[in-house]
């Protein structure tokens, strides 16, 4: 849109100056009527099975809370990158901070909207004992957001994982969202 007034033209300076005022102003209003852009039945129901219909309605719910309950930061813990980038579908108005291990999965991460990958650098591993981990791996991502600065004590934050059910459990998966204000101490 700007590539033949920036490339060549008198005034480029003053081209992307008002592109910036436009854009500004367009997520402004998206912002404040941020529930007449949710149209998020067509991303939900085209998806191509149940796991990822489930996991696309919690980052739906996920991004909706966030804004409704002034929330400061999105945490997601993923091996793969797929629960960071169904929240980053439904354009999060806060940051994304997606936790996981594998620095490809962080670089591609990199592309999209709101999120920002971080590297755990001890081993992510999920399971101990044939169990979840989630509470402690919860816990280490919010050590280190608040070390980076994304969060303060008093600050409300949203959790979002998926996690595989054991062997007896009646469900494949399990899509999780909590929504946590962050106490001293932590």
């Amino acid at each position: 849109m700007l590539s033949g007034e920036t490339a060549a033209g008198k005034y480029p300076l003053e081209a992307i100056k008002a592109m910036i005022g436009v854009l500004s102003e367009s997520e402004d209003i998206k912002l404040s009527k941020k529930q007449l852009y949710f149209s998020d039945h067509d991303v939900i129901t085209s998806s191509s099975n149940y796991l990822e219909e489930e996991m696309h309605v919690v980052a739906s719910s996920a991004v909706r809370t966030a804004l409704e309950m002034d929330v400061k930061a999105i945490i997601v813990l993923s091996l793969t990158g797929k629960t960071a980038r169904a929240v980053a579908m439904h354009k999060p108005s806060v940051p994304v901070l997606a936790f996981c291990t594998d620095i490809q999965v962080a670089r591609r991460l990199q592309l999209h909207r709101s999120v920002s990958p971080i590297l755990f650098h001890s081993c992510m591993s999920t399971e101990s004992e044939g169990g979840w981990r989630m509470a402690t791996l919860r816990g280490e991502a919010v050590r280190t957001a608040k070390e980076i600065g994304y969060i303060r004590n008093g600050d409300r934050v949203i959790f979002m994982d998926r996690s595989k059910g054991k062997k007896n459990d009646m469900f494949e998966y399990s899509h999780n969202i909590k929504l946590s204000t962050i106490r001293s101490g932590q």
